[in-house]
C-alpha cells in the first residue's frame, strides 16, 4: 500500500508563534523535511489562505511568500495549502498556484461538505490536487473514525525517522517563543472539545477580562465554537467576566 505523508508544522504549527515564521524560516524548516522524505509539506497562516487578519492573527509575511519559499526549498515534496471556505477565496487560491502550490486542503466542518463545492473543482480543473478535509470529526460517530485509526497502525511510512526529529529539535524548537508542555490549559482543548488554535486567543482574553482560561474553552466548548469564530472567544471571556 502507498501511502503519501502530510507534514502541516509549517501551516498549523503557525498558530504557536501567533503566526510569526518569516519565510526565511519556512524556507530553512521545508528544506530539513524535504531532506526527511516527506511528501507534501503544507506551508501558510494557520488559518489558511486569506487568514492574516485581526480576527485570527497578522502574519509575518502574505501567503505567496510562504509558499514561495517552500517551493525554492524543496527538490522532491509537494508544496500544499489550507482553504477554509469563507476565509480564503478562489482568488488566494490562484495566487498560491501562480507561486507553485500543487495541493490544496479544502477544510470544513465535518458537516458541511458542501461548502467546499466551489473551492475542490477549481483546483481539480487547473492541475491541483484538491483533497476534502473534515475538520471536528470529534462531533461525529466514533466507529467509523475507530476501524480506520486501526488501519493505519501497521502502515509503513518509508520516512527517516532520525532526519525528521533533526529538523523538529535543531530548526523548528528554536522558532518556538514557548515549549510545547500538556498542561492544564492543553488538557482542556481535548476536554473541551474545541480547536487547538483556539488557546492562545483564550488566554490573551481571559486576562484581558480576569477570568480563567479553562472556563472560557468550556464555554466555547457547550456553545460548540469552531474554527473561523474566533471573534466569539472574546465576546465569551467578557460575559464570563459579568457573572457574579
Amino acid at each position: 500500500m502507498s501511502l503519501t505523508i502530510v507534514d502541516a508544522a509549517l501551516r498549523g504549527g503557525m498558530h504557536s508563534v501567533g503566526h510569526q515564521f518569516t519565510p526565511e524560516q519556512v524556507a530553512a524548516l521545508a528544506g530539513a523535511l524535504n531532506r526527511a522524505g516527506i511528501d507534501v509539506i503544507e506551508v501558510g497562516h494557520g488559518d489558511g489562505l486569506g487568514g492574516s487578519s485581526v480576527q485570527y492573527g497578522t502574519a509575518a509575511a502574505a501567503d505567496e511568500a510562504y509558499v514561495e519559499a517552500a517551493v525554492a526549498a524543496v527538490t522532491t515534496a509537494q508544496v500544499a495549502v489550507l482553504l477554509l471556505p469563507g476565509i480564503g477565496r478562489i482568488s488566494s487560491l490562484r495566487r498560491a498556484y501562480a507561486k507553485g502550490a500543487r495541493i490544496v486542503h479544502v477544510a470544513t466542518h465535518c458537516s458541511e461538505a458542501d461548502l467546499a463545492q466551489e473551492h475542490l473543482p477549481w483546483a481539480a480543473e487547473h492541475d491541483m490536487l484538491p483533497v476534502g478535509f473534515l475538520m471536528m470529526s470529534h462531533m461525529l460517530e466514533p466507529g467509523p473514525l475507530r476501524e480506520q485509526a486501526r488501519l493505519m497502525e501497521s502502515y509503513e511510512t518509508g520516512i527517516d525517522l532520525f532526519a525528521l526529529m533533526d529538523a523538529a529539535e535543531d530548526i523548528a524548537a528554536p522558532l518556538l517563543p514557548r515549549e510545547p508542555v500538556i498542561d492544564r490549559l492543553a488538557l482542556s482543548l481535548g476536554y473541551a472539545g474545541v480547536y487547538s488554535s483556539f488557546l492562545l486567543h483564550a488566554q490573551r482574553a481571559a486576562l484581558k477580562y480576569d477570568v480563567d482560561a479553562r472556563d472560557v474553552l468550556l464555554e466555547l466548548g457547550r456553545r460548540k465554537m469552531v474554527g473561523g469564530q474566533e471573534d466569539m472567544i472574546i465576546d465569551v471571556a467578557a460575559e464570563l467576566a459579568m457573572l457574579p
